[in-house]
């Protein structure tokens, strides 16, 4: 079965993974707009708005299909599908399943086997090159730009330098892929905008990098239209085509709405249904919200959309020490790079961190009926 007429099962199970019955969100939940602003820049705490619902709640059309340049044919993305009609990435057995409680998904040498896989359809592809795909708080420039100088301290983190030195000595056009203005993120996007026009944001960012891997976040914008379902399908059309063209997705969860405490009751449906594309896919997602919940004021800046981060003499969004980690961005940055580095090690065959016997797989038979049983 194409993974496009999964994806309502994909969505609708994801939501019902992440809330109780009574806590289920109302079809008729109205949505706002909201209209705060700002500049995306270095404080962390004042970059631009990027949750005025208006762009996302106006979508009227989503991706046409993974695949469907002349960039996403070019094979295999997964053990168990050719081209863009991925039937999932493991063959006929069940998809690993990504459990609720750890912030990095599982990572076992079948998963491992997964990537590699999925970096076999890339052409021309620059191993030490990643694009950064999102909305204000990836445009930010606290959110990994500081790696390309060096202002870095890695605190306890140094088993990350290798990984950092690596990307840090890659080529995204004229500069490394850290501090690269991406052609794919942009203040106030949704999913949808990644995909729309042709060519799309998406197929111009990977056309100007030809990168092998991509950090995704988005969901902040998309809870404005209060549609799930269209945002699990932009969702997997951006892996999809990502998967089809040899780059290794990693998918993020959103930081707390702390400005709105109706938006913030749909974060944990919607990084369900982020997490849920990335378990289908088997590919990396990293649980920043889990994270975030953890730190004073959840890690967010005045305003309750952006981040905030760590300042001493300036920001520091890459102080990687006990400090440091008690600010938005300067988690974020731990734990995104933390993923590249187990990806990587997964594409150069080192052991997989987790072993097969620790994880289980998700049950069910794919079929209406699996979610007529959560209902």
């Amino acid at each position: 079965m194409n993974s496009r007429h999964l994806l309502p099962l994909v969505s609708l199970a994801g939501l019902l993974s992440a809330c109780g019955p009574d806590e289920r969100p109302a079809s008729g939940t109205s949505s706002t707009t909201g209209s705060a602003s700002g500049t995306a820049g270095a404080s962390g705490s004042s970059g631009s708005n990027g949750s005025n619902g208006s762009s996302g709640a106006t979508a009227t059309s989503t991706s046409t299909g993974s695949g469907s340049s002349g960039a996403g044919s070019t094979g295999a993305t997964s053990t168990g599908g050719t081209g863009g009609t991925s039937t999932g990435s493991t063959g006929s057995a069940l998809p690993i399943n990504y459990p609720a409680d750890v912030t990095q998904s599982p990572l076992t040498p079948e998963i491992a086997a997964n990537l590699r896989q999925i970096a076999q359809a890339g052409f021309r592809i620059k191993e030490d090159v990643f694009s950064k795909v999102g909305d204000s708080n990836t445009v930010n420039t606290n959110f990994f730009a500081c790696f390309a100088g060096n202002n870095v301290d890695l605190g306890s983190h140094t088993d990350l330098q290798s990984t950092l030195s690596f990307f840090k000595a890659g080529h995204a056009d004229t500069t490394t892929p850290f501090d690269r203005v991406s052609e794919c993120a942009t203040v106030g996007w949704s999913a949808w905008a990644a995909l729309s026009g042709n060519p799309s944001p998406l197929e111009n960012e990977f056309g100007a990098v030809l990168p092998r891997y991509a950090v995704v976040m988005f969901g902040t914008n998309d809870i404005q239209a209060r549609d799930p379902i269209r945002f699990g399908t932009n969702m997997l059309d951006i892996a999809e085509q990502l998967t089809n063209w040899g780059v290794i997705p990693i998918l993020s969860g959103i930081p707390p709405r702390e400005d709105d405490a109706q938006a913030d009751l749909w974060v944990p449906r919607y990084d369900a249904i982020t997490r849920a594309v990335a378990q289908w896919k088997q590919v990396p997602f990293v649980d920043l919200t889990r994270e975030l919940r953890q730190l004073p004021g959840s890690g967010m800046g005045p305003d309750g959309l952006h981040m905030n981060t760590y300042s001493s003499g300036g920001a520091r969004g890459c102080n990687l020490t006990p400090a440091g980690l008690q600010y938005g961005f300067n988690t974020r940055n731990l734990v995104t790079l933390t993923a590249l580095d187990r990806a990587r090690n997964a594409l150069l065959s080192l052991p997989a961190p987790d072993p097969t016997n620790a994880v289980t797989r998700i049950a069910g038979t794919g079929t209406l009926a699996d979610v007529a049983l959560r209902l």
